[in-house]
């Protein structure tokens, strides 16, 4: 039989090789990887740590974790008043109190409705009686929240309702100079 089967294989067929040899190292490289990866991630988990623990200690950090823990019952405390407030107006032919302490007690049932947050640190509430004519953003009851303060710069943070009825959040930033810029030579007086 001329090109018949040859060797219990098939015609055509490639003949069979052993399977290559493994190499001894090759497992030491893949050790080693997963080692400085887990070295990498733990040098990460520490440096994470090291910064939150610089920002949780810094005097800015501390008051914007302080506002960010503020908003949302300040906004729900706002969005109250706003719904006294206008109780208080469908009864008085749209007028708006003279002041706040003048929803006690059929629209609020105290005081310490006029105030946000804990009874250590109350926020109270400040209000504008709007004009007839003002405008629909005019601020009508606002709450200072706290401050963020950076380096050279001071954020004060406000919620606050709004004659829309809309609650909004406010900043007010006021950036401090450098005394080096007041007495600069172009503003000192010429000999």
């Amino acid at each position: 039989m001329a090109g018949g089967i040859q060797g219990g294989g098939q015609q055509g067929a490639y003949p069979q090789q052993p399977a290559p040899k493994r190499r001894q190292g090759a497992n030491g490289v893949l050790i080693w990887s997963m080692v400085g990866c887990g070295v990498i991630a733990l040098l990460l988990v520490i440096f994470g740590a090291v910064v939150a623990n610089r920002f949780v200690h810094n005097p800015g950090g501390k008051g914007f974790i302080g506002v960010m823990t503020s908003v949302t019952p300040a906004a729900q405390s706002v969005r109250t008043m706003g719904t006294s407030i206008e109780s208080y107006q469908k009864d008085h032919d749209g007028k708006y109190p003279p002041t706040l302490e003048a929803l006690i007690p059929k629209y609020v049932a105290d005081k310490a409705a006029l105030s946000c947050g804990s009874s250590e640190d109350p926020k109270p509430m400040e209000y504008s009686q709007p004009k007839p004519d003002a405008s629909v953003e005019a601020v009508v009851v606002r709450v200072h929240i706290g401050d963020i303060v950076l380096p050279n710069q001071r954020q004060q943070m406000y919620i606050c309702l709004l004659k829309s009825g809309d609650v909004v959040s406010e900043q007010v930033a006021r950036t401090i100079m450098s005394k080096s810029e007041k007495t600069s030579p172009q503003s000192r007086p010429a000999k």
